[in-house]
């Protein structure tokens, strides 16, 4: 759960999220940046370009709270639709601890395989794009990349911050679901 309005404290708007210490910050002042803490997909793990995302529309919110957010989100949406991104910038990454044979075989299955597909040892990092084309649902493969499926995981990562905008069931209808009604 999170305050549903951003806080005025001592001339900085805040908004708290009620896990993690989360938190995005701002003095009010147009030249400075808003500081996000700890949201959710901001990661080193998450591509760069989820979070972008993440970052736009929690400064938008913090920085703009009476525009309405949802065009930044219907325009991230639609990137993913029209391809209008960087391959790289889709790509999920993970260092590897260790060598990928020392991985067991039920835990970071997932980093496990791509170290060994990608022959990457200790140290490297490995990368996937998240995929709809096989049953793992992740290859190294650009071209199996899922819109589908980084609309629900860019979706994840904003719900808590566009619960603030209100209507967050109303606007995941619209966005998400939407090719599907088509």
């Amino acid at each position: 759960m999170l305050s549903h309005h951003p806080i005025l404290c001592k001339g900085i708007f805040t908004i708290i999220f009620d896990k993690n210490n989360r938190y995005i910050a701002w003095t009010g002042n147009a030249q400075d940046r808003p500081i996000l803490k700890n949201l959710d997909g901001m990661s080193r793990k998450y591509p760069r370009w989820v979070k972008q995302q993440i970052e736009k529309i929690a400064a938008h919110l913090i920085t703009k709270s009476n525009v309405d957010v949802i065009p930044d989100i219907k325009q991230a949406f639609e990137d993913l639709d029209y391809g209008r991104f960087e391959a790289k910038d889709m790509q999920f990454t993970e260092q590897l601890d260790k060598s990928p044979n020392q991985y067991p075989n039920d835990k970071d299955t997932r980093v496990k395989m791509l170290g060994l597909e990608l022959g990457a040892g200790k140290g490297e990092l490995v990368y996937w794009y998240e995929s709809l084309a096989n049953k793992r649902g992740y290859s190294f493969k650009v071209k199996d990349l899922s819109i589908k499926k980084y609309k629900e995981i860019l979706w994840n990562k904003i719900m808590d911050i566009v619960v603030i905008a209100g209507n967050s069931t109303e606007i995941e209808q619209n966005l998400l679901y939407e090719d599907e009604r088509s």
